[in-house]
């Protein structure tokens, strides 16, 4: 089977993990962990990727990343082959260093993205790293420290933060909650879920096809029509990526909605991911 193509248009939030193979250590002393952070550094300037929180453990790591002039794809592979190269010579080794190509997951609405922020930043006491707060305050390889100690030189946490959160009090609060990630699923406890049925989404789907229409200067029942246009063609396309990679809505559901067959949908959502990756390699 053929590896799922990656939705990736500029300005796309994406939650980020990689992870050595077969669990291994990606970092073995201090300077492993600010050899990947000065990559990441260059290259976010290089290309315009935004990176909102991150965190360094000893065998993995996460991002949340929003996407420049270069898709993430190209960025990510100029980071980390880059780093693997670097590792394997400094220590002797051959083969590879990751565990295959890193997961990515887009982070759809606000109050998603806000709690991935908390849990990217905290999995270093999630994975008891470190013990407390405080120390995770001090942890010189995550974002959270820049969020409560801004300084100049790390990456853009801060100003995410702020914009998310508000406040510190806000962001610290939400740091607090209790946290679950699992294969691209991120649950919190007593409340929100991001992998809900459709009618729990927070964006329903009559909001989603009525913003699709709006921007294609169609109407909402051409859309859930027969009309076989080619910007009939493209807006289906569209609001079929807007309703499962960003607001997390599955394939059936999508295109139970629109009134199309299940192989169809398939293949407008492959259309449209393929002309987005096109339009991002072109940049």
């Amino acid at each position: 089977m053929g590896r799922q193509a990656r939705y990736d248009a500029q300005g796309a939030l994406q939650h980020v993990i990689s992870r050595g193979l077969n669990r291994e250590a990606i970092f073995r002393d201090p300077e492993d962990y600010d050899d990947l952070l000065s990559r990441l550094r260059f290259l976010s300037r290089e290309t315009g990727m935004k990176i909102h929180a991150w965190s360094f453990m000893p065998n993995h790591f996460h991002l949340l990343t929003e996407t420049g002039t270069t898709p993430l794809a190209t960025f990510m592979r100029r980071a980390l082959t880059g780093y693997s190269l670097h590792f394997n010579e400094k220590y002797d080794r051959v083969g590879y260093l990751f565990q295959g190509r890193y997961k990515s997951r887009l982070a759809g609405s606000e109050d998603y993205c806000r709690t991935l922020f908390a849990y990217v930043n905290k999995n270093p006491l999630k994975h008891g790293v470190v013990k407390s707060i405080t120390e995770l305050d001090c942890y010189p390889w995550c974002g959270h420290r820049e969020i409560v100690h801004p300084r100049m030189g790390d990456l853009s946490c801060f100003g995410k933060a702020c914009s998310l959160f508000l406040s510190k009090d806000a962001y610290l609060k939400e740091l607090n909650h209790d946290t679950q990630l699992s294969d691209g699923e991120l649950s919190v406890s007593g409340g929100f879920n991001h992998s809900r049925s459709t009618k729990d989404h927070p964006k329903s789907l009559d909001m989603v096809i009525s913003n699709t229409a709006s921007g294609h200067n169609v109407s909402v029942a051409a859309l859930r029509g027969r009309g076989r246009t080619s910007n009939l063609s493209r807006a289906r396309e569209d609001f079929l990526a807007e309703a499962v990679h960003v607001h997390g809505f599955t394939i059936t559901e999508a295109a139970a909605f629109l009134g199309i067959a299940l192989p169809s949908a398939s293949a407008a959502l492959a259309r449209c991911v393929s002309r987005t990756d096109r339009t991002t390699s072109a940049v």
